[in-house]
């Protein structure tokens, strides 16, 4: 249910301010078989300057429920190789998907997650990609639909 009049939480913001859609500023480079940090470091739109380009993590101002969209795009795997991005709040894996390519050969690879959660005001939000391929793969900017994630407070 959607909550009206939401008032300010542990960081003093305007209700519904909590939302930001960010980006990658170029394509990154990922190594094989070792968690990378996504590197967020541009936003589209940030109601209360919750991104930490610096660190490419996310730093909630309030206390409430969040929804959380990404869409991670990664250069093709192929060959059997698998492919996971996984959201850490606080270095701790909160959601998660994967995709099994068996042995396609796909122009790119994409990972799309959807979750609610609850949070609280300094919690810190990662997003962090892994891949089985065999060489270091790009994750792209803007490419096959780029990579972004998109968070907004809705109670």
């Amino acid at each position: 249910m959607w909550a009206s009049g939401v008032g300010g939480g542990g960081g003093g913001s305007a209700g519904f301010d909590s939302k930001l859609r960010a980006t990658l500023s170029g394509d990154q480079t990922i190594a094989d078989d070792t968690w990378t940090l996504v590197d967020l470091d541009e936003t589209d739109y940030d109601g209360l300057s919750e991104l930490d380009a610096a660190n490419s993590r996310i730093v909630l101002a309030d206390d409430g429920w969040y929804a959380f969209n990404y869409s991670i795009a990664l250069e093709d795997l192929g060959g059997g190789a698998e492919g996971y991005c996984h959201v850490f709040v606080n270095g701790t894996i909160v959601a998660g998907g994967t995709q099994v390519l068996g042995n396609l050969s796909v122009v790119d690879f994409r990972v799309n997650g959807t979750f609610d959660i609850q949070l609280s005001a300094g919690d810190l939000v990662t997003f962090k990609v892994f891949h089985t391929q065999g060489a270091d793969r790009t994750l792209y900017h803007t490419q096959s639909g780029g990579t972004i994630v998109c968070m907004k407070r809705f109670a």
